[in-house]
């Protein structure tokens, strides 16, 4: 089951890449359903297991990967 769905919509960096807002589908740790979070470049930034989330304005871009329990929140930015 997903936890998450990536929105259609985007948003453009300075750099001209793209990065989209997320939308959690289900409950899960701090996270309710129907809750937008943060921004990811492409969906392998955040892992659809465990509890991990990107919330408020955070970004996940390049080869950056949130897994396990981890919050990456405010406007933290993880380029990998």
């Amino acid at each position: 089951m997903l936890k998450y769905e990536i929105q259609k919509q985007s948003h453009q960096l300075p750099d001209g890449r793209k990065v989209h807002r997320i939308k959690a589908l289900c409950d899960f740790g701090n996270v309710k359903t129907g809750e937008i979070g943060g921004f990811v470049e492409a969906d392998d930034n955040l892992s659809q297991a465990g509890t991990c989330w990107i919330a408020d304005d955070a970004m996940a871009l390049g080869r950056s990967r949130i897994t396990g329990d981890a919050l990456l929140r405010d406007r933290a930015r993880l380029d990998g």
